[in-house]
């Protein structure tokens, strides 16, 4: 059976917070409702643009064709996506941590930004040799910063060591019974230590939440095994490819 996007239907949908870091022009490659037709002429003209523009997809791992036609188009695959999900055990405990965990306060800004800004290696950002490792890092204190703005994520938990957060765990409720962990640091010198896990075991005690999922990269070897150390097990994976038109102009000159 061939995948849902064989006829790669083209939709673009522009990202402004995220051009406000890369610069240019962002966009999101998406496929709409199968049964569209396949037209190519909004990604080209796009492409074709004189500005920067930086153009992702998330495709899962078995349409094989959508994948090679998008590599085709000048997209290079830059990480892939595993979904994990795990049910929420009724009277379970929280994993016990030395540090204190409790929800995220407006002056508590700062830190958790600062903590965003350099605690992560693998973000899609972070693994594209593209996008300078500055530029990354502002990205994802910016997605932190979105929360305390009241832009992004339904609720926080800050781990703190005395008054100063050494953690984070900002999440999204998609629906009445998800917890879905939108982004999750631990400073380096507190990881190791149980915190990601208590902070995990705290946000599934919400009333009414049944499932908690999240995504991590294949390539974040130790976030996979913390989560399935925690009773996560993996659902779903998908690719996920970049495009620079910058790229593609060096390569065709």
């Amino acid at each position: 059976m061939r995948d849902r996007m064989s006829l790669l239907h083209y939709v673009l949908t522009a990202d402004p917070w995220l051009a406000g870091y890369l610069g240019g022009e962002a966009y999101r490659l998406a496929s709409p409702a199968d049964g569209l037709p396949g037209d190519r002429h909004p990604l080209h003209t796009c492409q074709a643009r004189p500005v920067p523009v930086f153009i992702y997809a998330k495709i899962p791992t078995t349409w094989i064709t959508a994948i090679e036609a998008c590599e085709t188009e000048g997209f290079r695959l830059v990480d892939t996506n595993l979904t994990l999900e795990k049910t929420v055990e009724v009277g379970a405990l929280p994993a016990r941590s030395p540090i204190g965990i409790r929800p995220a306060r407006p002056d508590d800004r700062a830190a958790v930004v600062e903590l965003a800004r350099h605690g992560f290696e693998y973000s899609r950002f972070h693994l594209d040799p593209h996008i300078p490792r500055p530029t990354a890092d502002a990205v994802k204190a910016g997605w932190v910063d979105s929360f305390f703005a009241g832009k992004r994520g339904e609720a926080m938990l800050v781990a703190v060591a005395g008054n100063q957060p050494v953690g984070f765990l900002q999440l999204l409720y998609p629906d009445a019974e998800t917890i879905v962990i939108d982004l999750i640091a631990v400073a380096p010198t507190y990881r190791g230590q149980g915190v990601a896990g208590a902070m995990i075991g705290v946000a599934q005690k919400a009333p009414g939440r049944t499932r908690v999922k999240v995504g991590t990269q294949a390539a974040n070897i130790s976030s996979v095994r913390l989560y399935e150390k925690l009773g996560f097990r993996l659902i779903d994976s998908s690719y996920v490819l970049h495009f620079h038109n910058a790229l593609r102009r060096q390569i065709q000159s």
